[in-house]
């Protein structure tokens, strides 16, 4: 079994969260996290906790690559092996990973890869922005 985690800027991955429920009674293994007004130390410490708490495979879906939330989950997952990080979600993607999530994790991931406009982004390949003005 699959654990779902949505994350977002806003309340977009509970927003989510709150339609699945209008499709499926049983979501104990769909958990949200978002980043709101809660400084980012904050919200790290709840998404440390919140991967603390799982065991066995886990598929984030985050709402944009690159962002707080993604770069969080990204760092708290890079050296486990049965974790995928997708970006760019949206509610059909969370609903199609629900509705597969009683199997392997690669299948759930190729089956929300499926939908238009949402990738994958391998853990232990974060590709940087190395513009030269950021410093």
């Amino acid at each position: 079994m699959v654990t779902i985690i949505l994350t977002s800027h806003g309340s977009y991955a509970q927003g989510i969260y709150d339609t699945l429920a209008c499709f499926s009674k049983d979501l104990n293994n769909v958990h949200t996290l978002c980043l709101g007004d809660d400084s980012i130390y904050d919200f790290n410490a709840k998404a440390e906790s919140l991967i603390a708490s799982v065991t066995g495979d886990v598929l984030v879906m985050a709402d944009m690559f690159q962002g707080t939330p993604f770069k969080t989950f990204y760092t708290l997952l890079r050296d486990r092996k049965k974790a995928k990080i997708v970006v760019n979600i949206s509610f059909v993607d969370a609903l199609t990973a629900l509705l597969n999530h009683q199997n392997e994790l690669s299948f759930v991931v190729q089956q929300v890869l499926d939908n238009p406009g949402v990738q994958e982004v391998s853990t232990g390949t974060l590709i940087q922005d190395t513009r030269p003005d950021d410093e």
